[in-house]
């Protein structure tokens, strides 16, 4: 049996409880007002947002509204003087499981007892690998699964901030090579198969942790950084590159982005790039202090 709940209502559920782990969390998503989207947890001065994008033409002969250029980017500096500095993008492929629950199951002779498995689908897989590679110790890339397929476990869990503990997490590399993975409980260990491998992954805490030795980032800085990282791994991908304009193209929407060009470069632009490659690609972007 597949889990009661929706992927992306576990995801929700999962990156608000980030928050806990890290001094501020930055993970932006196309619903998130006013396409900024910052956690509470950052703390982001709301009276500073505006509520449309800069210099967008909504109808052939209106007026440019917004903000200009040189309002982005003292924006941007404003944020970046209330803001703790960043180290660390958390890259996170959110599956919903299947329950596997009798002895025909594919994998039962593994575990012999019921189990939980979702598929890693390999082009996926690639880009995952890739985002650890390229980002050279300032990305990591995991598979975040519910060890729970109940709605209202997840309720449950999310109300005692128990959604990550409950949670099975492994580290996307190690995954490389197989197509499937299984797992019997939260933590960091599952079996990856056709052929099976043991696949024991750092904790979730442990790779947060791994942050502290890396270089803060001002905010605009980081998301500008994280946009760059997205656009080297799909360097050599044509066809990535391709669904990563379109997706973009999608969030400027219809005949006003002609006028985006005074955004471009900026961090603002950065963070559609990050919103964009989410929707495209399924991948949580979580910018971590």
């Amino acid at each position: 049996m597949w889990a009661e709940f929706k992927e992306k209502t576990f995801e929700t559920a999962f990156v608000g409880e980030l928050r806990l782990l890290t001094k501020v969390i930055y993970a932006p998503d196309q619903c998130d007002e006013a396409l900024l989207g910052f956690d509470a947890s950052a703390f982001a001065p709301w009276e500073l947002l505006p509520p449309i994008l800069p210099y967008m033409r909504y109808r052939r002969w209106s007026r440019l509204v917004g903000i200009s250029s040189d309002e982005i980017r003292e924006f941007g500096e404003e944020l970046n003087s209330r803001l703790p500095k960043f180290r660390l993008n958390l890259f996170v492929q959110f599956k919903r499981p299947e329950f596997l629950t009798r002895s025909s199951a594919s994998e039962w002779s593994y575990w012999e007892r019921k189990y939980f498995r979702y598929t890693v689908g390999e082009q996926q897989q690639q880009l995952l690998r890739k985002i650890v590679d390229v980002g050279a110790g300032r990305a990591a890339a995991v598979y975040a699964v519910p060890a729970f397929y109940k709605s209202d476990e997840l309720f449950t869990h999310q109300l005692n901030d128990a959604i990550i503990d409950n949670t099975n997490i492994l580290n996307a590399a190690l995954l490389s090579g197989h197509s499937k993975c299984t797992f019997v409980e939260a933590g960091n260990f599952g079996v990856g198969h056709s052929d099976p491998e043991e696949i024991r992954s750092p904790s979730l805490r442990e790779i947060v942790q791994s942050r502290e030795g890396t270089e803060e980032l001002p905010f605009t800085q980081q998301v500008k950084s994280t946009a760059d990282l997205i656009k080297a791994i799909l360097e050599d991908d044509d066809e990535g590159r391709n669904t990563l304009e379109l997706a973009r193209q999608a969030l400027l929407d219809r005949d006003f982005s002609d006028e985006y060009p005074r955004a471009e470069g900026t961090w603002f632009d950065a963070i559609i790039t990050m919103i964009a490659f989410s929707s495209a690609f399924g991948v949580r972007v979580c910018a971590l202090g």
